[in-house]
Protein backbone atom coordinates (compact mmCIF):
# COMPACT_ATOMS: atom_id res chain seq x y z
CA UNK A 1 0.00 0.00 0.00
CA UNK A 2 1.45 3.44 -0.75
CA UNK A 3 1.32 6.07 1.63
CA UNK A 4 -1.35 8.29 -0.06
CA UNK A 5 -3.63 4.75 -0.02
CA UNK A 6 -2.86 4.76 3.95
CA UNK A 7 -3.43 8.11 4.30
CA UNK A 8 -6.99 8.36 2.50
CA UNK A 9 -7.86 4.79 4.41
CA UNK A 10 -7.13 6.09 7.56
CA UNK A 11 -9.07 9.26 6.95
CA UNK A 12 -11.89 7.26 6.15
CA UNK A 13 -11.65 5.11 8.81
CA UNK A 14 -11.44 7.72 11.60
CA UNK A 15 -13.48 10.60 9.87
CA UNK A 16 -11.09 12.68 9.68
CA UNK A 17 -11.07 16.06 7.75
CA UNK A 18 -7.32 17.48 8.52
CA UNK A 19 -6.84 20.58 9.17
CA UNK A 20 -10.23 21.84 7.35
CA UNK A 21 -12.16 20.06 11.13
CA UNK A 22 -10.67 23.05 12.77
CA UNK A 23 -12.77 25.64 10.41
CA UNK A 24 -16.16 23.25 10.33
CA UNK A 25 -17.49 24.96 12.63
CA UNK A 26 -17.25 28.34 11.52
CA UNK A 27 -18.25 27.29 8.09
CA UNK A 28 -21.36 25.99 9.53
CA UNK A 29 -21.53 29.44 11.51
CA UNK A 30 -21.08 31.30 7.87
CA UNK A 31 -24.09 29.32 6.19
CA UNK A 32 -26.12 32.09 5.65
CA UNK A 33 -29.77 32.34 6.49
CA UNK A 34 -31.83 32.95 3.26
CA UNK A 35 -35.20 34.45 2.74
CA UNK A 36 -37.62 31.93 0.77
CA UNK A 37 -38.14 33.00 -3.24
CA UNK A 38 -41.10 31.95 -5.56
CA UNK A 39 -39.37 30.52 -9.19
CA UNK A 40 -42.41 32.45 -10.43
CA UNK A 41 -40.74 35.70 -9.51
CA UNK A 42 -37.26 34.97 -9.63
CA UNK A 43 -36.98 32.70 -13.19
CA UNK A 44 -37.58 35.66 -15.42
CA UNK A 45 -34.98 37.51 -13.94
CA UNK A 46 -31.69 35.06 -13.50
CA UNK A 47 -28.93 35.44 -15.03
CA UNK A 48 -26.25 33.68 -17.05
CA UNK A 49 -23.70 32.86 -14.56
CA UNK A 50 -25.80 33.33 -11.38
CA UNK A 51 -24.68 30.60 -8.73
CA UNK A 52 -26.57 27.93 -7.87
CA UNK A 53 -26.09 25.92 -4.29
CA UNK A 54 -27.77 22.80 -2.78
CA UNK A 55 -28.29 21.84 0.23
CA UNK A 56 -29.58 18.00 -0.06
CA UNK A 57 -30.90 16.19 2.08
CA UNK A 58 -29.78 12.61 1.01
CA UNK A 59 -27.44 10.34 2.92
CA UNK A 60 -24.15 10.78 0.29
CA UNK A 61 -25.32 14.99 0.66
CA UNK A 62 -24.88 14.94 4.56
CA UNK A 63 -21.60 13.29 3.29
CA UNK A 64 -20.65 15.37 1.38
CA UNK A 65 -21.24 18.30 3.43
CA UNK A 66 -19.57 16.74 6.82
CA UNK A 67 -16.43 15.94 4.87
CA UNK A 68 -15.82 19.66 3.09
CA UNK A 69 -17.02 21.42 5.92
CA UNK A 70 -19.65 22.73 3.99
CA UNK A 71 -23.25 23.98 4.32
CA UNK A 72 -23.82 23.05 0.82
CA UNK A 73 -23.03 19.82 -0.91
CA UNK A 74 -23.53 20.78 -4.76
CA UNK A 75 -22.55 23.85 -6.95
CA UNK A 76 -23.47 24.82 -10.41
CA UNK A 77 -24.59 27.88 -12.33
CA UNK A 78 -27.71 28.96 -14.18
CA UNK A 79 -27.84 28.72 -18.29
CA UNK A 80 -30.68 30.82 -19.10
CA UNK A 81 -31.46 31.18 -22.73
CA UNK A 82 -34.20 31.27 -25.71
CA UNK A 83 -35.46 28.24 -27.47
CA UNK A 84 -38.27 29.42 -30.14
CA UNK A 85 -38.80 32.40 -27.93
CA UNK A 86 -39.47 30.11 -25.09
CA UNK A 87 -37.15 30.63 -22.31
CA UNK A 88 -35.29 27.63 -20.47
CA UNK A 89 -33.50 28.09 -17.25
CA UNK A 90 -30.55 25.08 -17.24
CA UNK A 91 -28.17 23.99 -14.68
CA UNK A 92 -24.72 23.88 -16.24
CA UNK A 93 -22.55 21.91 -13.38
CA UNK A 94 -20.36 18.63 -12.73
CA UNK A 95 -22.58 15.88 -11.92
CA UNK A 96 -21.38 12.11 -10.04
CA UNK A 97 -20.96 9.58 -12.94
CA UNK A 98 -21.97 12.10 -15.56
CA UNK A 99 -19.64 15.09 -15.34
CA UNK A 100 -19.95 18.58 -16.85
CA UNK A 101 -23.53 18.49 -18.46
CA UNK A 102 -26.50 20.77 -18.74
CA UNK A 103 -29.78 19.97 -17.26
CA UNK A 104 -33.09 21.88 -16.71
CA UNK A 105 -32.94 23.54 -13.18
CA UNK A 106 -36.49 22.05 -12.24
CA UNK A 107 -35.60 18.48 -12.80
CA UNK A 108 -33.69 19.54 -9.49
CA UNK A 109 -36.93 20.21 -7.27
CA UNK A 110 -37.27 17.53 -5.10
CA UNK A 111 -34.68 16.47 -1.87
CA UNK A 112 -32.20 19.50 -2.09
CA UNK A 113 -33.27 23.21 -1.34
CA UNK A 114 -31.42 25.44 -3.95
CA UNK A 115 -29.85 28.92 -2.85
CA UNK A 116 -30.06 31.11 -5.96
CA UNK A 117 -27.08 33.98 -5.61
CA UNK A 118 -26.91 36.73 -8.40
CA UNK A 119 -23.70 38.45 -9.74
CA UNK A 120 -22.75 42.07 -8.74
CA UNK A 121 -22.85 43.37 -12.10
CA UNK A 122 -20.12 46.03 -10.47
CA UNK A 123 -17.82 42.96 -9.88
CA UNK A 124 -16.68 43.08 -13.06
CA UNK A 125 -17.30 39.15 -14.07
CA UNK A 126 -18.76 38.07 -17.08
CA UNK A 127 -21.76 35.63 -17.23
CA UNK A 128 -21.45 35.09 -20.17
CA UNK A 129 -18.01 33.72 -20.16
CA UNK A 130 -18.73 31.93 -17.13
CA UNK A 131 -21.14 29.66 -19.76
CA UNK A 132 -18.42 29.58 -21.80
CA UNK A 133 -16.63 27.64 -19.55
CA UNK A 134 -18.85 24.85 -19.00
CA UNK A 135 -20.41 24.88 -22.86
CA UNK A 136 -17.11 24.13 -23.76
CA UNK A 137 -16.12 21.36 -21.86
CA UNK A 138 -19.81 19.41 -21.56
CA UNK A 139 -18.83 15.80 -21.14
CA UNK A 140 -15.71 16.60 -19.15
CA UNK A 141 -15.11 13.70 -16.31
CA UNK A 142 -15.85 13.59 -12.53
CA UNK A 143 -13.11 13.85 -10.30
CA UNK A 144 -12.37 10.12 -8.81
CA UNK A 145 -13.00 9.49 -5.41
CA UNK A 146 -9.44 9.57 -4.75
CA UNK A 147 -9.28 13.06 -5.85
CA UNK A 148 -11.90 13.81 -3.55
CA UNK A 149 -10.05 12.43 -0.60
CA UNK A 150 -6.69 14.26 -1.96
CA UNK A 151 -8.82 17.60 -1.97
CA UNK A 152 -10.86 17.33 1.42
CA UNK A 153 -9.86 14.38 3.53
CA UNK A 154 -5.99 14.43 3.78
CA UNK A 155 -4.70 17.04 1.28
CA UNK A 156 -4.87 19.24 3.91
CA UNK A 157 -2.49 17.35 6.32
CA UNK A 158 -0.19 16.67 3.26
CA UNK A 159 -0.31 20.06 2.49
CA UNK A 160 1.33 21.26 5.97
CA UNK A 161 3.76 18.18 6.18
CA UNK A 162 4.93 19.55 2.71
CA UNK A 163 3.99 15.94 1.28
CA UNK A 164 3.16 16.16 -2.74
CA UNK A 165 -0.10 15.33 -4.05
CA UNK A 166 -1.88 14.35 -7.38
CA UNK A 167 -4.44 16.08 -8.80
CA UNK A 168 -7.03 14.84 -11.32
CA UNK A 169 -6.18 16.24 -15.29
CA UNK A 170 -9.20 16.45 -17.19
CA UNK A 171 -11.53 15.61 -14.52
CA UNK A 172 -13.62 17.97 -11.92
CA UNK A 173 -16.28 18.38 -9.46
CA UNK A 174 -19.08 20.33 -9.00
CA UNK A 175 -17.39 23.47 -7.12
CA UNK A 176 -13.90 22.70 -8.94
CA UNK A 177 -15.73 23.51 -12.03
CA UNK A 178 -17.26 26.31 -10.82
CA UNK A 179 -14.57 27.95 -9.39
CA UNK A 180 -12.98 28.10 -12.56
CA UNK A 181 -15.99 28.93 -14.51
CA UNK A 182 -15.92 32.19 -12.45
CA UNK A 183 -12.25 32.71 -12.48
CA UNK A 184 -12.34 32.67 -16.63
CA UNK A 185 -15.16 34.79 -16.43
CA UNK A 186 -12.77 37.44 -14.69
CA UNK A 187 -13.49 36.80 -10.77
CA UNK A 188 -9.88 37.58 -9.22
CA UNK A 189 -8.75 35.04 -7.37
CA UNK A 190 -6.67 37.20 -4.76
CA UNK A 191 -9.46 39.20 -4.40
CA UNK A 192 -10.87 36.70 -2.59
CA UNK A 193 -7.94 34.61 -1.64
CA UNK A 194 -9.87 32.09 -3.55
CA UNK A 195 -7.20 28.72 -3.67
CA UNK A 196 -6.70 26.12 -6.41
CA UNK A 197 -10.05 24.90 -7.56
CA UNK A 198 -9.71 21.00 -6.00
CA UNK A 199 -9.19 23.09 -2.91
CA UNK A 200 -12.37 24.79 -3.06
CA UNK A 201 -15.63 23.52 -1.34
CA UNK A 202 -19.36 24.71 -2.51
CA UNK A 203 -19.75 26.14 0.72
CA UNK A 204 -16.54 28.59 -0.07
CA UNK A 205 -18.10 29.96 -3.08
CA UNK A 206 -21.02 31.25 -1.44
CA UNK A 207 -18.48 33.88 0.27
CA UNK A 208 -17.33 34.99 -3.19
CA UNK A 209 -17.11 38.54 -3.63
CA UNK A 210 -18.85 39.14 -7.05
CA UNK A 211 -22.12 37.27 -5.80
CA UNK A 212 -24.88 38.74 -3.94
CA UNK A 213 -27.78 36.03 -1.69
CA UNK A 214 -30.87 36.10 -3.48
CA UNK A 215 -32.94 33.65 -1.47
CA UNK A 216 -33.98 29.99 -1.43
CA UNK A 217 -35.76 28.63 -4.32
CA UNK A 218 -39.40 27.86 -3.77
CA UNK A 219 -40.49 25.71 -7.04
CA UNK A 220 -44.04 26.67 -7.37
CA UNK A 221 -46.45 25.40 -10.59
CA UNK A 222 -47.21 28.82 -12.09
CA UNK A 223 -43.28 29.35 -12.88
CA UNK A 224 -42.25 26.15 -13.73
CA UNK A 225 -42.76 26.69 -17.60
CA UNK A 226 -41.01 24.61 -20.19
CA UNK A 227 -38.22 23.87 -18.18
CA UNK A 228 -39.26 20.35 -17.43
CA UNK A 229 -38.76 18.81 -20.85
CA UNK A 230 -34.82 17.36 -21.43
CA UNK A 231 -34.13 18.16 -24.19
CA UNK A 232 -29.96 18.42 -26.00
CA UNK A 233 -29.18 21.56 -27.17
CA UNK A 234 -26.30 23.06 -29.50
CA UNK A 235 -23.80 25.52 -27.70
Amino acid sequence: MDWESGLFRLSLVRGQRCNRISIAASNRKRGRTMRQVKWSEVRETIGPGDLLLFRGTLWYSRIIQHWTASPYSHVGVAYPHQVDDELFVDILHSMEGRGVEQMPLTNYRENCEIDLFRLDPSSGVKGGKVVRWYLERRGMSYSSPRQFGRSFLYGPLCDALGLPTRVDDGQVFCSWAATEAVVYGGHDRERDRLPEGHKVSPGDLSHLSCYLPVGTIVFDDEGSGHDDNSRTLAA
